[in-house]
């Protein structure tokens, strides 16, 4: 071997020597932080650190003068449409640094997608 060959050994053994050296000192971290909580919950005598959730009171509060209480939100039903138009969208942009003919796949998914999901949409009881 060369002596610019041994170099270089030299110096992906010492790359090697820190990503190993990191590695290993995050697994250190990670299992002294995890004897600290251990620690912690036991002197703690298994209770849990952080603030109590509140009760829920059994009636609502009083409002406000002038204040309303909000009408149940109607949630239209999921629909795979959003995501076939962000599709027909990513196809027609993609066709136009490609090739036309996907450009032409991503107009149709543009159009089916669209139409498809205001018709979901107006029809919605």
């Amino acid at each position: 071997m060369s002596k610019r060959e041994k170099r270089g050994t030299g110096v992906a053994a010492a790359g090697v020597g820190v990503v190993l050296g990191t590695i290993s000192g995050a697994v250190l971290t990670f299992f002294v932080t995890l004897a600290a909580a251990i620690a912690r919950g036991i002197s703690d005598g298994g209770k849990k650190a952080g603030p109590a959730r509140p009760e829920m009171p059994g009636e609502p509060k009083p409002l406000r003068p002038g204040w309303s209480r909000p009408l149940p939100e109607h949630l239209v039903k999921p629909t795979y449409w959003p995501m076939v138009l962000a599709l027909g969208i990513t196809f027609l942009l993609w066709g136009l640094i490609s090739n036309l003919f996907i450009s032409g796949v991503g107009v149709v998914l543009f159009a089916l997608a669209l139409t498809n999901w205001i018709r979901e949409l107006r029809h919605d009881p």
